[in-house]
């Protein structure tokens, strides 16, 4: 799925440990699993290896990451 990196970047930078940027990548079942476990660590070290490996990753002319 195509989605703008900088906003993928930013939701899960800001509510990554309840998982707003999968919400937004419309992949629900994983969103499903960061919010029910949001009061767990698990979460946030998923948060910070999405973080890790969007950020280096090149945008296209439209500003868009393959996810």
């Amino acid at each position: 799925r195509r989605c703008d990196k900088w906003v993928a970047f930013l939701l899960c930078l800001f509510l990554g440990w309840c998982g707003g940027h999968r919400y937004y990548e419309k992949r629900y079942a994983l969103a499903a699993f960061y919010t029910l476990f949001f009061w767990s660590v698990v979460p946030f070290f998923l948060c910070v290896t999405d973080l890790l490996i969007a950020l280096p990753m090149q945008a296209d002319e439209n500003g868009d990451i393959l996810i």
